[in-house]
């Protein structure tokens, strides 16, 4: 019998009924988090330190190897033991619904990091799949490849006029 390599993932969920008792602490050895900054600050009960800090903390106590961190429009960033923390943009200029962004980032992200990808990569490839997400009603879609190639090329055309974009565009290739 051949032993199986289990990647554990999980993302974070904060709501109305659960923001007392919202808590990461009963899970450990977690492969990736997806959690957002709100959702992170609550679990230390902390709005002032700085971001990078609480990351590195929070992965030390739970032994996560891969944390993302969400930030709305202002991107994502991935946080891993003995790594830099790496940075992607959002790729939305504004929310329908917020609804399943957490999810869409997950799904891809997931994907990447257990094959391996280039951690800039997969944040790109979980901020598309986020920002297609959040221009839909709830789950009323689900993001695939066409709807990601669909993306892609509004973003090459929008990385004209937009330097911050054209940076994460220009290095991939010709669609």
């Amino acid at each position: 019998m051949s032993k199986i390599n289990k990647f554990k993932a999980l993302n974070t969920q904060l709501n109305s009924s659960n923001s007392n008792s919202h808590s990461l602490q009963n899970y450990k050895n977690i492969d990736l988090v997806v959690i957002n900054e709100t959702e992170l600050r609550l679990e230390f009960r902390e709005e002032n330190k700085e971001l990078k800090f609480l990351a590195f903390q929070k992965i030390k106590k739970s032994k996560i190897k891969n944390l993302i961190i969400t930030q709305g429009k202002n991107g994502v960033t991935l946080f891993r033991k003995n790594h830099l923390p790496v940075y992607c943009p959002a790729f939305v200029e504004k929310s329908v619904d917020k609804v399943g962004a957490g999810d869409a980032m997950l799904s891809l992200c997931a994907l990447g990091i257990r094959h391996n990808l280039d951690p800039e990569i997969i944040l790109f490839l979980g901020s598309i799949a986020s920002a297609i997400n959040v221009n839909n009603v709830g789950n009323k879609i689900s993001v695939d490849y066409q709807l990601i190639r669909a993306h892609l090329k509004i973003l090459r055309r929008t990385a004209e006029t937009h330097p911050r974009i054209s940076a994460y565009i220009s290095p991939l290739a010709p669609i």
